[in-house]
């Protein structure tokens, strides 16, 4: 079976589909925490769509209560 070609996504998509915000998302790179984007030119950067849809999946979901409401609401 042929696999399809695997996809990137740029930074504003990886940011809108982590809710993440930008400082953020280097800090995690930085740490070995997110995955490590790939150099598409000299200055741009994507990810792997799956390697971020992983990471997501990864992710502990919040326990009604357990979160603040004005923590969600931001």
């Amino acid at each position: 079976m042929v696999r399809p070609p695997e996809k990137l996504i740029r930074r504003p998509t990886v940011l809108d589909r982590t809710g993440l915000a930008s400082a953020t998302l280097d800090r995690l790179v930085a740490s070995g925490g997110f995955p490590i984007p790939v150099r598409t030119s000299p200055a741009t950067v994507a990810w792997l769509q799956s390697e971020v849809s992983k990471w997501i999946r990864t992710r502990p979901r919040a326990v009604r209560g357990s979160v603040n409401q004005s923590e969600v609401s931001q």
